[in-house]
């Protein structure tokens, strides 16, 4: 028997692709789950949730899929194509969250890049300005 595909939405989508980039080094940390709250809390369709729910229900994906380049994988595709730069910036701000880009986050960025269908000149825009402002 098929089993459903856990990410069902692009609502669901963009989160698991946040999660999976935070997840990337085997750990998720206060600074993450912060970065996590603050980019659920912007967008509209979860407004006034708590995103508790949500977390736990990607980390279990997370877990069911094997990890973070699978997940980016299944769910980048369900991503509305209007929101994929959007998203790609918003993953990378995750990432960063602990201030510390670790080996397969930074491993994960070409995965990302791929999934999403961003140029390599928009990657480096991209990062270029997210260590702009971190640098402030």
């Amino acid at each position: 028997m098929e089993q459903d595909p856990p990410i069902s939405c692009p609502h669901q989508a963009f989160f698991a692709v946040i999660f999976a980039c935070m997840a990337a080094d085997g750990y998720v940390n206060a600074q993450e789950v912060e970065t996590f709250v603050k980019i659920l809390s912007k967008r509209k369709q979860f407004e006034g949730q708590s995103g508790v729910e949500l977390f736990k229900f990607l980390f279990k994906v997370h877990q069911q899929v094997g990890g973070s380049k699978a997940l980016i994988q299944q769910a980048a595709p369900l991503v509305d194509p209007s929101e994929r730069k959007a998203l790609f910036a918003a993953a990378i701000e995750a990432m960063q969250a602990d201030t510390i880009y670790h080996v397969e986050e930074l491993a994960l960025i070409e995965t990302l890049q791929g999934s999403l269908g961003i140029s390599a000149e928009e990657v480096m825009l991209d990062l270029t300005v997210l260590e702009r402002i971190a640098s402030t």
